[in-house]
């Protein structure tokens, strides 16, 4: 499960926040543990001051079998960054410590709903930017890793459409290599949408039997064959990803988010 995720993960300023010489790596691993008394387990991760923080959680949190996502709280549960072209290589001392300090920017973003309700909803689009390494904007979404599951979505495809995978590790909400490391994967088009409002997709997953079959609207759309990759203890990750391979403003929208174990 992701404890935490860098409070500074979306930064522009990334390789410099916390003083032009600051070389030390800014993620949120290094993790260690200690045990607390009533169930509950302090964790400390992080090098760089700008990262680095103390966590305490009850152990049953570990255990929980389900999660849901409605955006009411911003994207602090998501990834969504994406990287601006910068140095790489090591030189320490310096304050370039490789690909570990790209700078960032943000991606997939909070818009006004396109259903006139005057809320919220994530979008996930294609915009040009000969700054960025990859112009793929993604979202990562954490949940309780389950080797028989389903994973809802209340969403909308208006765009060129939406690439969904399941794994079991995180990937950069960008990479364009998602598919090749995803455990399950598939793309929505506009035309699989039968009105211009948001829809019901379900994903039911089985990694024993090695399949998912996902559903829109209570509509089979297809069945989707497990890759044959080593699983480590379960999926645990939803990758949403642009589909398009040009200009997209029009993108997708996601409403909210569901996963329950089966």
């Amino acid at each position: 499960r992701e404890l935490y995720l860098c409070d500074i993960r979306n930064e522009p300023d990334y390789r410099t926040n916390g003083g032009p010489e600051s070389s030390a790596d800014k993620s949120i691993h290094q993790f260690q543990a200690i045990e607390l008394p009533y169930g509950k387990i302090l964790a400390a991760f992080g090098q760089h001051e700008a990262a680095r923080r103390l966590v305490i959680f009850d152990v049953n949190w570990l255990y929980e079998t389900s999660r849901s996502e409605d955006f009411r709280s911003g994207l602090r549960a998501l990834s969504t960054q994406m990287y601006v072209k910068s140095y790489s290589g090591c030189w320490l001392g310096r304050g370039l410590p490789g690909h570990c300090a790209w700078n960032r920017t943000n991606g997939a973003l909070l818009m006004p709903s396109p259903d006139e309700t005057y809320g919220e909803a994530l979008q996930i689009c294609r915009i040009h930017d000969e700054r960025l390494v990859s112009e793929l904007q993604g979202a990562v979404w954490n949940f309780p890793a389950a080797t028989r599951g389903q994973v809802m979505l209340d969403m909308l495809v208006l765009g060129d459409g939406l690439k969904l995978s399941l794994c079991d590790h995180w990937i950069n909400p960008c990479d364009q290599y998602v598919t090749d490391y995803s455990h399950f994967t598939f793309t929505l088009t506009r035309d699989m949408f039968t009105t211009d409002s948001r829809e019901q997709l379900q994903v039911e997953f089985d990694t024993e039997l090695g399949y998912a079959i996902v559903t829109l609207s209570k509509r089979k759309l297809f069945r989707v064959a497990m890759k044959p990759l080593k699983l480590c203890g379960g999926i645990s990750y939803l990758h949403m990803q642009t589909a398009s391979e040009r200009e997209d403003f029009l993108g997708s929208y996601i409403f909210k988010l569901h996963m329950e174990t089966l």
